[in-house]
């Protein structure tokens, strides 16, 4: 799905700056936000090339206001625990323009007898069990974020959503939702 050309663009989570690398040429400025060190290190690699700022900080508290006219974020929502994720959307509410939209990839529940199902709720086990016996603690699972639970989430905090099926095999699971926050 294409887009036009934005004046300003947010990486939610953006780890490497690999979503920021992507869509180069979509934007005028963007901005990266990660709470790890490492991983702007390595995204600021040839930044100075391009209109972008990597900025140490955390999605659920934004340093933003009315800042974007589109967010996006690609692979980071298993680091947001379920009972952070309505936290996360307000920020995201906050940080953008009217009528900005949040980009990102989803799916829907697996089937219960998928292997992708139980392989991911392996991972998951093994995550609260490696944070059981080592700190500091790691949150990382799988089947977060889910649709049509995150559609309802984001109209629940006034976002209008968009569920498109983009992906060809083998990622035909995969949605590319374009929430956009309605003006108000």
């Amino acid at each position: 799905m294409p887009f036009a050309p934005l004046n300003s663009l947010l990486d939610l989570c953006c780890g490497t700056g690999a979503a920021i690398q992507a869509l180069e040429g979509l934007y005028d400025h963007a901005v990266g936000i990660d709470f790890s060190r490492g991983m702007l290190d390595v995204a600021g690699k040839g930044a100075e090339k391009r209109a972008v700022d990597f900025v140490l900080g955390n999605a659920l508290s934004l340093p933003f206001k009315r800042s974007f006219a589109m967010i996006v974020s690609f692979g980071a929502f298993g680091h947001i625990l379920a009972q952070e994720q309505p936290r996360m959307i307000s920020e995201i509410s906050q940080a953008l323009k009217p009528g900005g939209r949040f980009v990102f990839v989803t799916s829907e529940m697996p089937s219960i007898r998928s292997r992708s199902y139980w392989l991911s709720r392996g991972a998951d086990a093994a995550t609260q069990i490696r944070n059981w016996v080592l700190k500091p603690r790691f949150d990382m699972y799988y089947l977060t974020f889910l649709l049509p639970e995150a559609k309802n989430l984001l109209e629940d905090i006034g976002f209008n959503v968009q569920v498109h099926r983009p992906f060809p095999k083998p990622f035909e699971r995969l949605r590319l939702v374009v929430a956009t926050l309605e003006s108000s």
